[in-house]
């Protein structure tokens, strides 16, 4: 995964890489205080559904994750016992993970999958990144799709091609699917694995980056790119023709400037459109504080969750490009999100990096979520990523869920398989430039997206209240639905937007050392333990109308039965 801000390159993949071509970052402290904020009631609101209306069948694949290969995938492998750790896989079939993204973003830029399968003992050692430290691929190929055949998910692999071969990427598409594969049953698995989805490459529309002289960040031009992924396109859909290959694509916007080339899309669209089953982008982080930001958290975090309004945005553009430059193929052709979440920092000098785990961050991430599920042609998503040693990931070091583990864990539970039409009049609020996200006006506090099954049986909220101090008090209108007289709620919220379930930075070599970190306003952060902030279930009365208050910097999940 890479960013920019104010067209300036930031790297937060690796973070060795990041802590030797970055500068220190030490704003100055927060004021904090132990007083209960005192939150406020605004009423006015309303959210108005008609049960008739549906927009759309909601992809299943947006609730997908990354998973890093080296040394061993971000922690899911058990290198004492040899095995995949049984409680990551239990956290993230609970979770609903329907996607799993390997071997992990820029990372695919020098990994061969055919140095990652056979014993463990007998693999040899490939480089992290080009020019850099090598390792033993102890999650390769075959770990990473039993482990995907053990959660219940789909996999999304990387080819890899800067340092690769079409032809490599067409023996990864035989060796997963191929009938028969004897390299495949030799390695212990003789049924096919059936992966569907594969994409080519990772972010080699950015420009190349000054500070990395071992080329660990490989750039193409787009006619470079556009040519190289039309011949692996080829390559693989000739092994199997039911594969679906994903090019790599973006749209810069505000403050976020990550294509080196503006025609990039054009170029790749018009040269490969009949070969791209879908467009992978990577245009959902925020809010990526610039060095020498000095902005309180309450203004960071508002900024960060203004930032889904422009996410939704950049979406209907990238529709735009896909329609203007590939017109035959355009109703063919959907959209991926396939890096996205939370991102403060990438230094452990910054009093910024460890907000990731907050639930000012599961706010954002359930109303990016919202933003992907309106857009009318996003079927693949992947957060980065499922677990993390450093201060990404939904699960922590030590297996904790983090908040946003939760709020994800909602659109498993509490959301069905077909949108709804919602009309939503809320309070709304200003927020300033921040970072990679520009200023906006009038964002709305209320955030809902609502769902039905296929039987219209029931219908299900999803709501983000982004006001940091208002609770908001919404009449709830339900059309052509005869409900039950009582719903069911579950609520994720705490006391300051900063709380969460406990540290879990992993300790790093001296001289460097994790800051102190910045404190919100009536500050939680360092009160976290695990099982802090959860999802808290209820019942409640309900009618064909009524009124419903949503606590302040919250996600709300509500759950209809109909007679």
């Amino acid at each position: 995964m890479i960013t920019s801000v104010n067209g300036k390159s930031v790297s937060p993949g690796w973070l060795p890489i990041l802590v030797a071509i970055c500068c220190l970052f030490h704003p100055a402290s927060l004021a904090t205080t132990d007083r209960k904020p005192p939150d406020h009631l605004q009423n006015g609101a309303s959210i108005d559904v008609d049960v008739r209306k549906v927009k759309k069948r909601i992809s299943p694949y947006l609730r997908g994750a990354n998973v890093d290969w080296p040394p061993d995938g971000n922690q899911v492998w058990d290198s004492t016992r040899n095995r995949m750790d049984p409680e990551v896989m239990r956290l993230a079939r609970n979770q609903g993970v329907t996607l799993v993204r390997f071997p992990g973003g820029a990372l695919v830029d020098s990994y061969h999958w055919h140095e990652g399968i056979g014993p463990v003992d007998k693999r040899p050692k490939q480089p992290v990144v080009a020019g850099g430290r090598s390792v033993v691929s102890l999650v390769g190929i075959d770990e990473i799709l039993q482990f995907c055949e053990q959660i219940g998910a789909r996999a999304l692999l990387q080819v890899n091609v800067t340092s690769g071969s079409s032809q490599e990427a067409a023996d990864l598409v035989a060796y997963c699917n191929q009938p028969n594969n004897a390299e495949r049953r030799a390695n212990g698995h003789p049924a096919p694995y059936g992966v569907k989805f594969f994409e080519v490459g990772n972010e080699q529309y950015m420009a190349p980056d000054p500070h990395d002289k071992g080329g660990a960040l490989s750039r193409l031009t787009p006619v470079e790119y556009a040519r190289r992924f039309v011949e692996f396109a080829k390559a693989m859909k000739a092994v199997d023709p039911t594969v679906y290959v994903g090019g790599i694509g973006g749209k810069n916007a505000d403050n976020n400037y990550l294509i080196k080339d503006p025609r990039w899309n054009e170029t790749l669209l018009r040269q490969g459109g009949h070969y791209i089953d879908f467009l992978s982008v990577h245009n959902a982080y925020a809010p990526v504080v610039a060095v020498g930001a000095d902005r309180s958290a309450e203004d960071i975090y508002k900024a960060m969750l203004a930032a889904p309004v422009l996410i939704a945005q950049n979406l209907a553009d990238l529709r735009g490009d896909v329609e203007r430059f590939a017109p035959a193929d355009a109703e063919r052709i959907k959209l991926a999100v396939t890096e996205w979440g939370p991102l403060f920092h990438v230094l452990p000098s910054s009093r910024w990096v460890d907000h990731a785990k907050t639930l000012g961050s599961a706010l954002y991430m359930a109303s990016t979520m919202n933003a992907m599920i309106q857009a009318p042609t996003v079927d693949f998503a992947a957060y980065y990523k499922l677990k993390d040693e450093h201060f990404l990931g939904t699960i922590g070091l030590r297996n904790i869920p983090k908040v946003s583990y939760y709020a994800m864990q909602m659109y498993a539970k509490h959301c069905g398989p077909l949108l709804l039409a919602s009309t939503v009049r809320s309070p709304s609020y200003d927020s300033l430039s921040i970072g990679c996200v520009a200023a906006l006006k009038n964002v709305p506090c209320l955030d809902v997206c609502a769902t039905t099954d296929d039987a219209h049986k029931h219908v299900y909220f999803i709501v983000v209240n982004k006001s940091l101090d208002s609770k908001i008090e919404a009449t709830i209108n339900l059309a052509n639905f005869h409900s039950a007289t009582r719903a069911r709620t579950w609520t994720l919220t705490a006391d300051a937007i900063d709380a969460n379930n406990g540290p879990d930075l992993k300790d790093i070599p001296f001289p460097l050392s994790w800051a102190k970190q910045a404190n919100a306003q009536y500050s939680e952060f360092e009160n976290g333990t695990p099982n802090t902030v959860i999802p808290l279930g209820a019942t409640i009365d309900v009618a064909p109308s009524f009124k419903y208050i949503f606590p302040a910097r919250s996600i709300t999940a509500l759950e209809f039965d109909g007679l």
